[in-house]
């Protein structure tokens, strides 16, 4: 850790703020970017705080700005076509679109159990032992 330098890092963000080569690759976000960043410079932080390096090459980094994209959801007919497309694995097929239907969540959608499954109900347990009906 003592080998790197402030030019080692700059180079490093200079290299996140490169355009992805190919289309199918997402641009990171200002806040991913400095997400990446923080993971290197703590440890050379804590580093220099336990005198195990000599200089604290992390002070005055420039992080990113940006406003992060707005989430937005699926328009009907773009949600229809990715569910009529051949899902490799049927069963994140029916998670999702029962997502999509009722609005619970994931760990939600993981955590139910047969009985859990009513007539024309889902009974859905929470953290407490707090249970809601959809």
């Amino acid at each position: 850790m003592g080998d790197i330098t402030r030019h080692d890092i700059e180079g490093f963000i200079e290299h996140l703020d490169t355009p992805p080569k190919t289309w199918a690759t997402v641009p990171k976000s200002a806040k991913r970017k400095n997400i990446i960043i923080l993971a290197g410079t703590i440890a050379l932080s804590w580093a220099f705080n336990k005198e195990m390096i000599e200089r604290d090459v992390t002070q005055g980094i420039t992080w990113f700005s940006g406003k992060s994209a707005e989430r937005q959801i699926l328009s009907p007919e773009l949600a229809e076509a990715v569910f009529k497309v051949q899902w490799k694995d049927e069963r994140a097929r029916l998670a999702n679109i029962l997502a999509m239907v009722t609005g619970i969540r994931a760990g939600e959608i993981q955590g139910l159990r047969v009985q859990d499954l009513g007539k024309d109900c889902l009974y859905i347990r929470g953290g407490c032992n707090s249970q809601y009906e959809i």
